[in-house]
């Protein structure tokens, strides 16, 4: 295990990387110290968490769009392209994902199901 400058095991130094840190911390975070950064780090994470259940459920939309584009029935490929464009236009007014992003994709998908009808 390599040794820090103190004598000590790179293990046994924390986040700031000197011995005798303040507190525990796991190698690679990075820990605020002032109130307001701590509860800036608190928000992040959670809006971190929420936009990435918010692109999964997109990714999910986006991918049944396309499998009823590809599959012909101009029925099914409609009313998924509709649910997809529903889960794009909220996750881009959410900010979760650029308000071009969402409307290039919409388009994109709007464009394939209506190649079905001609």
């Amino acid at each position: 295990m390599p040794v820090g400058r103190s004598g000590r095991a790179a293990a046994d130094l924390g986040a700031t990387g000197y011995a005798g840190a303040p507190f525990p911390v796991a190698e690679g975070d990075r820990v605020a110290n002032h109130k307001s950064a701590r509860k800036r780090a608190r928000q992040s994470e959670k809006q971190r968490v929420r936009n990435r259940d918010v692109r999964t459920r997109i990714k999910g939309a986006v991918k049944r769009a396309n499998q009823a584009v590809d599959s012909g029935d101009a029925g099914a490929a409609q009313e998924a392209v509709r649910k997809a464009e529903s889960v794009l236009r909220r996750a881009s007014s959410k900010g979760a994902i650029p308000a071009k992003r969402a409307s290039r994709t919409i388009a994109r998908l709007s464009r394939s199901a209506h190649k079905i009808n001609a």
